[in-house]
């Protein structure tokens, strides 16, 4: 190889042009890998490569020995950074050339998908319900509800009666935190306003992936 070739302020053409790829690393979440290639010199010593990667222009923190390939991939590059990449070409005799051109490239950060939230927990209902008191009188009390949701969620209680047919709504699909809650109630009387007949009535409470059914007493 022409010594001269190592002595020029830049490197011979056909080494100036780099194509750099990008693809997710499936090994490590937030790394990437950078697949950089480019054009081949025509000497007859030409013994290699050298890439040389930084994240400041002109300065170069690793550098790789690729033999006489003309691509490389570097593995686990970190999202978010700005890479500047040049190339040297390499004689027999240990001389190499100029850098190349330097190429540069922004590593986007990885998106991770959504979690997907856990089907047995999402707005499901705690293990216990229950109402009080139970028997209840109408006319001298109010029947309270107690229920615990595992996730925050839109809740509906109503009431209804031994034929399942609606009686009240106590709420109709109202944000309710996660939690246990004891404030909701029923006064005994029906949608119209009116006191209902002595008997076993259930309250229902819903969420939008379970529901509870409990037995009321009510006794006038």
């Amino acid at each position: 190889m022409d010594n001269r070739f190592f002595h020029q302020t830049n490197i011979l053409p056909v080494v100036c042009f780099i194509a750099i790829l990008m693809f997710a690393s499936t090994l490590l979440a937030g790394k990437t890998t950078l697949s950089i290639s480019w054009s081949s010199n025509s000497e007859s010593d030409l013994s290699g490569y050298y890439v040389h990667i930084g994240k400041t222009s002109g300065t170069y923190d690793l550098n790789f020995y690729t033999g006489k390939n003309t691509s490389y991939e570097i593995e686990d590059v970190e999202t978010g950074n700005i890479y500047y990449i040049a190339i040297r070409a390499a004689d027999y005799a240990g001389n190499k050339s100029a850098y190349s051109d330097e190429a540069s490239v922004r590593v986007p950060e990885i998106i991770k998908p959504p979690v997907e939230e856990d089907e047995s927990k999402k707005a499901r209902l705690g293990d216990k319900a229950y109402v009080f008191p139970n028997p209840f009188q109408p006319s001298e009390e109010q029947l309270f509800i107690r229920y615990e949701i595992l996730e925050s969620a839109q809740v509906s209680i109503d009431i209804l009666d031994l034929g399942l047919n609606p009686v009240e709504t106590i709420i109709d699909s109202q944000l309710r935190q996660k939690g246990i809650h004891r404030d909701d109630s029923w006064d005994g009387r029906s949608a119209r306003g009116k006191l209902v007949a002595n008997g076993v009535y259930y309250c229902r409470i819903r969420t939008g992936a379970d529901q509870e059914i409990i037995k009321v007493a009510l006794k006038k």
